[in-house]
């Protein structure tokens, strides 16, 4: 039977679904944001994630499947959205998912699917290879990934070991149980010349650990925000942004618009894209969240006729104009654009031209500036 994992903020919407796909023979489990998405999916490892591209949290759909690939490779996604476009559609084929599905669809469009995603084969597509392991309350190793089993190979683990304790001499295995609070440091058994660096979480409702352990070389995967994600800690940014609302990032330019998606997925905010100005439009309003639009110079003309068009349905959104020309600076501030960050931007430029927009009105904060300087 294939096992879904169900992922929406809407508790009657996600219900429907429940029913609707149980009924068809499957076996579901839901979550309603993606932080507990993670958690559940790390313990159930689906085979199908059906999963929002926005959620209730900072961490978006993509999120969730990158993760839980990083836990089991061979995890397929069905992706939902009410704000689909063609950047989101392009990261979400980048993932090799299965199906994407703008809202609202029929129960059968989903059905089709899903029966699709549970007999297709792939390769198995890790995000990022992770040594991770599951193990019971007496330590039990009762999962393990295929890159856990090269990390004990290459460690002169000749046979698999039963036991986490196994893995880590008489002396130094008590302190695994430190693991769930901090990054502990501890050499394997029998290769005190190196350590390894692990972190552990306990798997909701039940009594199982997930363990992960990063080799010497691995160290620095130890700040990767999918790891965070995966053990349930708070993101590593040293920018942080107090902003209601969402941002719609306008740009020709995919990489641009990728680059600006990250960055403010790094500062837990929600970001869509547009390619072009209809696309740019029909994402403002659909979503009513949408508080601030950064809008790229690269198409003039469309610019224009976007800003005009968004001073009439929704003038109380901030507006903030980006080019690698300083010049256009001028021409953003001619159309009654007065904000403007010049490319190539870091997180701190734009964050800071944010609450600078947002402390006009008495809105916003900002934490941690000097980092990025």
């Amino acid at each position: 039977m294939c096992k879904l994992l169900i992922v929406d903020d809407e508790a009657g919407f996600r219900k429907q679904l429940s029913l609707s796909l149980t009924s068809r023979g499957y076996d579901v489990v839901t979550a309603e944001s993606g932080e507990r998405a993670i958690a559940l999916g790390c313990r159930e490892r689906p085979d199908v994630v059906v999963c929002d591209w926005m959620l209730g949290d900072h961490i978006h759909g993509l999120n969730v499947l990158e993760v839980l690939r990083a836990v089991r490779p061979q995890t397929q996604c069905v992706l939902m959205t009410g704000y689909a476009s063609k950047t989101l559609q392009g990261r979400a084929e980048d993932l090799g998912i299965a199906g994407f599905l703008s809202k609202p669809f029929e129960i059968d469009e989903l059905a089709h699917y899903v029966e699709m995603a549970c007999r297709r084969p792939i390769a198995e597509q890790a995000a990022i290879p992770l040594a991770i392991l599951e193990a019971d309350s007496s330590g039990e190793i009762l999962y393990r990934t295929e890159e856990a089993k090269r990390l004990l190979s290459r460690s002169g683990f000749v046979e698999e070991p039963v036991r986490i304790q196994d893995l880590f001499s008489a002396e130094n295995a008590p302190r695994l149980e430190t693991a769930g609070r901090r990054w502990i440091e501890l050499p394997p058994r029998g290769g005190e010349d190196s350590f390894w660096l692990i972190r552990s979480r306990e798997l909701p409702g039940s009594t199982k650990r997930l363990y992960l352990i990063l080799s010497e070389e691995d160290r620095p995967v130890k700040i990767h925000s999918l790891v965070n994600m995966l053990l349930g800690l708070p993101g590593p940014s040293p920018v942080k942004l107090s902003w209601e609302g969402h941002i719609l990032v306008f740009d020709t330019s995919e990489s641009s618009r990728l680059l600006t998606q990250e960055m403010m997925e790094r500062i837990e905010t929600v970001c869509h894209a547009a390619s072009n100005a209809t696309e740019a439009m029909e994402l403002c309003r659909r979503d009513e969240r949408v508080s601030c639009v950064i809008v790229d110079s690269s198409s003039p003309r469309d610019v224009e006729g976007f800003v005009r068009q968004i001073r009439v349905e929704k003038p109380e959104v901030i507006l903030i104009g980006t080019s690698r020309d300083r010049s256009a600076k001028r021409r953003f501030a001619s159309i009654g654009v007065e904000n403007f960050v010049l490319k190539p931007y870091v997180t701190y430029d734009m964050v800071s031209c944010l609450t600078d927009c947002k402390a006009k009105s008495g809105g916003a904060r900002i934490d941690g500036l000097h980092a990025e300087k």
